[in-house]
């Protein structure tokens, strides 16, 4: 029987951020019945290892295989109070009443991130689940429904999410912002090149934590749409997550004579098949990347001979390094010329906005910053994107965004310059693809030279880089 088609779901009040577990933070537990005996709720604790007991029987390490382990540490850290982004009441599961279990589910974790600057809040759907034998009825379809309603009230402008390819655009999502790009360099190449004299890699200690998340931070500053880290976060990742089973971080300090600061790196804590990863590589003002490089390599490769696996899971030798650090990190091109690295074939966040116009005024600021430095200086009129079945008009007043209207072009709007599906603009938007990029693959993608010259400019092609928040 197929699930039972809701009405909206009510609404919730925001949550402090961070979203640590108060009991005055928690919504009233509001349950809404699917039908066939099932209901869709906000869990509480005493759902939590109801919910470890579904992923265990839905994400095996292979078909027919034993369970994939970290999802069960890893929901317990979402729920544990002392995750800074998530708490327990932020779990949507869908109950079987007759039976007692938890068929399906999804986190809703905050994820704040940052567009050229300007702080923006997401909402991260993860660990979205549903037990085999309710599948195709309909559950994650109601669940994404929930917690894109939550996540709207909370002030989210944005869903992001990785996975499953293809499946959540079914749900509004678009393949939309870089996602994983880098270079992988062999072992056996780390060492072609000897550590120079001068430099020393060590852990970083806990009273450093805070000067790597600057570093990091700062080394990412040019990326179109990168991660606004909270020190509780950074501090999370590298102390409270269960890193027995979870994929946390640890921090690297390079030092030089003088034991001043001359770089940082940002590594997992575990290893994934033959490959460890590096999620950052930074040098401070006074140091250059093309020095500290060797010194860093010999220590990663240190580092990365040691590191655990998962318990139970059998991996092979480990064989490269991957560093996942976007394709506008200079680290990059110093890797393939030097060491011989390969590029990594680049993934994408899939990203889901409700409300074009509301994204729009919020990053207004960057697009006016943009035009007031382009030929366009000073730019009045009105900018008409056909969406096909809706579409959107852009009004600038002398340089300056003065309105953002929904509706159809036509009747309502004037006559369209441009045509973008609703999906497909987000990639304009964040940068990921050009026009002409999209048009080469896409007919219905299409824009009078004069639209295009305006969206080129108020939407620059540029790089990301977005850790996921776990």
């Amino acid at each position: 029987m197929e699930a039972g088609r809701s009405s909206r779901p009510p609404r919730f009040p925001a949550l402090r951020v961070p979203h640590r577990h108060h009991e005055e933070d928690v919504p009233a537990m509001t349950e809404h019945d699917l039908g066939d005996g099932l209901k869709l709720r906000w869990a509480g604790p005493d759902d939590v290892e109801r919910q470890v007991a579904l992923t265990a029987t839905s994400f095996l390490q292979h078909p027919g295989g034993p369970p994939t382990i970290e999802p069960g540490p890893w929901a317990r850290d979402l729920a544990s109070g002392r995750h800074p982004q998530s708490s327990v009441d932020r779990l949507a599961i869908v109950e079987d009443m007759r039976r007692g279990i938890v068929v399906s589910c999804t986190w809703l974790i905050a994820m704040p991130v940052t567009y050229d600057g300007i702080p923006l809040s997401a909402g991260r759907p993860e660990h979205v689940a549903t037990h085999p034998d309710y599948r195709r009825r309909g559950l994650a379809g109601e669940l994404f429904r929930w917690i894109h309603q939550r996540s709207q009230d909370e002030g989210h402008l944005a869903q992001m999410i990785t996975g499953i390819p293809h499946f959540y655009r079914q749900f509004g999502y678009e393949y939309a912002i870089e996602l994983g790009g880098g270079v992988m360099v062999e072992r056996t190449a780390m060492r072609r090149r000897p550590a120079p004299a001068g430099y020393t890699v060590r852990p970083a200690t806990p009273d450093e934590l805070p000067d790597t998340l600057a570093l990091f931070s700062s080394s990412h500053r040019d990326c179109l749409v990168r991660n606004d880290f909270s020190l509780d976060y950074w501090m999370w990742m590298h102390d409270g997550i269960d890193h027995e089973y979870g994929f946390g971080w640890q921090s690297l300090v390079v030092v030089d004579e003088q034991d001043r600061t001359s770089g940082a790196i940002l590594m997992e804590t575990r290893r994934r098949g033959r490959t460890v990863t590096v999620q950052g590589i930074a040098a401070t003002e006074h140091a250059s990347l093309h020095e500290i490089l060797p010194s860093a390599l010999h220590a990663i490769d240190d580092v990365a001979s040691q590191l655990p696996v998962l318990p139970l899971v059998r991996m092979a030798d480990y064989e490269n390094i991957r560093f996942s650090v976007g394709s506008g990190h200079p680290v990059r091109r110093l890797l393939a010329t030097a060491y011989g690295a390969r590029d990594i074939a680049e993934d994408a966040w899939l990203v889901r906005v409700a409300d074009l116009p509301r994204l729009l005024r919020a990053i207004s600021p960057a697009i006016e910053r943009r035009l007031a430095a382009s030929p366009l200086r000073g730019f009045s009129g009105i900018l008409a994107i056909d969406h096909y079945r809706t579409g959107l008009a852009i009004t600038f007043e002398r340089g300056v965004l003065a309105g953002v209207t929904d509706g159809r072009p036509g009747p309502h709007l004037p006559a369209a310059a441009a045509g973008l599906p609703p999906g497909v603009i987000l990639q304009v938007i964040f940068g990921r693809r050009t026009l002409p990029e999209l048009r080469h693959i896409l007919p219905d993608v299409w824009a009078t030279p004069d639209a295009e010259l305006l969206l080129d400019i108020i939407f620059p092609m540029r790089p990301s880089h977005l850790l996921p928040v776990n």
